[in-house]
């Protein structure tokens, strides 16, 4: 424990030291990707409903005129005039009367140092295709790095259900989306490549992952990656301690990376009151017809828009166990240790209830992954006994074979 605790002060210290180079990357971005010639570009992207409001605030953020360098990425202001969010980003592209700029720095938009570039130098098009490609490239190396460490068979019973049943499938026209994604199935990647080996610093790489991923996501799924990485590591028959220990450098990367953000604002002038009242409204803030208080209240939502957005996807994953299960019962002690990573999506649910809610069209994507959990725990599970005494010697030895991928 002792030892852990030292890891995660290390990592602790290099979070902090990542966030001045946030704030310089974005700065650079507006030279890299001057806001005239994506104000340009954003005349000709292809008309809503292609583009949803995150599509289009994300987009438009950064054009406020006069604005460029530091306070655009400090401030991050979006256009605010008549109708949608997408009628914004046209009459700010335009330069048309009547629209107004609101600042929003209460959280990175890290993801400008990729979409502004993109968005600067390429048609639209082409962009959503270089987001496909990345997805791609994510997920297959996600799949094979999960295919060394548990098997073709049980990687194949986590990654259909997560294809299957989300909107990965046409989530790539939407980059403020896409980017996320593939930082989270990289990020699993190179965990699930250095899990095996018994002198790499998880807890390090996964504060640095959680950091990296708040820096680029519009909070659209946090819950995934730790969920992801979590399952990983004890299917690497990592300890629980360990396991855990990796998790909260994930969140505690995740969350000092936004607490840098708040405290850049404030010292641009930003108001605290302001930006608490933003955190406490995303917790459990009221909106009717939006958000109910009562407990459980945010996971029945996501369980429910589930269901109803993939009935017929669900059918067929009753047949996927049937095909991929061996006849033998699973170890119900490994099987419920592979499948506690499924509790992270459900205890964040609970803690940003209102965000959860009124987001539900995407916050059910991490759900997805419950269910491959869950299919792949009870596969590695019924062919996994209980460590041997000679496997357990060659951890507390230091000798990687103890951690060797399965054979295939």
């Amino acid at each position: 424990m002792r030892d852990h605790f030292q890891r995660l002060c290390r990592a602790a210290l290099l979070v902090l030291a990542l966030q001045p180079l946030y704030l310089l990357a974005l700065v650079a971005t507006d030279y890299i990707a001057p806001p005239d010639l994506r104000r340009e570009r954003m005349q000709r992207i292809p008309p809503f409903p292609l583009l949803w409001t995150e599509e289009c605030t994300a987009l438009a953020t950064g054009l406020e005129p006069g604005g460029t360098g530091l306070h655009n990425a400090i401030q991050a202001a979006r256009p605010i005039s008549e109708g949608h969010a997408c009628n914004a980003l046209e009459a700010a592209s335009a330069n048309k009367p009547g629209v107004s700029w609101l600042p929003y720095p209460r959280y990175w938009h890290g993801y400008r140092i990729i979409i502004d570039p993109l968005t600067a130098w390429l048609p639209m098009y082409p962009v959503r295709y270089v987001m496909l490609a990345g997805m791609i490239a994510a997920l297959t190396w996600f799949a094979f790095e999960l295919r060394r460490l548990v098997g073709a068979e049980a990687a194949l019973g986590f990654m259909v259900p997560t294809v299957v049943l989300s909107d990965l499938w046409m989530v790539w026209n939407y980059s403020i989306y896409a980017i996320p994604i593939v930082v989270i199935f990289a990020g699993g990647a190179i965990v699930a490549r250095k899990v095996l080996r018994l002198d790499s610093n998880l807890i390090l790489i996964a504060a640095v992952f959680g950091s990296f991923f708040n820096y680029v996501d519009f909070l659209n799924n946090p819950p995934w990656p730790p969920m992801l990485i979590a399952f990983v590591a004890l299917a690497a028959r990592r300890s629980v301690p360990e396991t855990s220990a990796i998790v909260v450098a994930w969140f505690g990367g995740y969350a000092l990376t936004w607490a840098s953000k708040w405290v850049i604002a404030i010292a641009a002038g930003a108001s605290w009151r302001e930006i608490f009242e933003v955190i406490v409204f995303r917790l459990n803030g009221d909106l009717p017809g939006y958000v109910r208080h009562n407990f459980l209240a945010p996971t029945s939502k996501v369980l429910d828009y589930l269901y109803h957005e993939t009935r017929a996807a669900m059918l067929f994953l009753v047949l996927l166990p049937t095909l991929l299960l061996p006849v033998r019962w699973p170890n119900l002690g490994r099987f419920a240790i592979l499948s506690s990573p499924l509790l992270i999506p459900f205890v964040w649910f609970e803690t940003l209830s209102n965000h959860t809610q009124i987001h539900i069209w995407f916050t059910y994507r991490t759900v997805v992954s419950c269910f491959g959990i869950l299919i792949a725990a009870a596969i590695i599970a019924s062919r996994d006994g209980p460590a041997s005494p000679n496997v357990a010697q060659q951890k507390s030895a230091g000798d990687p074979r103890a951690f060797e991928p399965i054979a295939m």
